[in-house]
């Protein structure tokens, strides 16, 4: 939401694409974000890919970038499968490293 008298320019531009093969699900994106704040360019760039396999073995990964500014990375691993009738069961591990955001030198 802007606030009055604001008068930023806002730019941003995304590709996204969804498939299915054999029974393999595939989803990813990728993105760019231009904030104009008086002359100051703030560009964010970002994406990510998901991998769902027929067997329940998933994978995904994300990353992104503030010129300047900080960047992060995502990873994630998972298994889904149905142990019990009541519904399916997700296991997943995942790492998160992020670096200047917020404040420069965070990690």
């Amino acid at each position: 939401m802007l606030t009055p008298g604001n008068s930023d320019k806002y730019y941003d531009i995304a590709l996204k694409y969804a498939g299915e093969f054999d029974g393999t699900k595939v989803k990813g994106g990728i993105g760019f974000s231009r904030r104009d704040s008086g002359g100051v360019d703030r560009d964010d760039t970002f994406g990510s890919v998901a991998v769902k396999f027929r067997s329940g073995l998933n994978f995904a990964v994300a990353g992104g970038s503030r010129e300047n500014s900080g960047d992060y990375t995502y990873v994630l691993a998972g298994y889904e499968t149905q142990f019990l009738s009541v519904g399916m069961t997700s296991f997943a591990v995942d790492y998160y490293n992020g670096n200047d955001f917020g404040l420069a030198g965070r990690e």
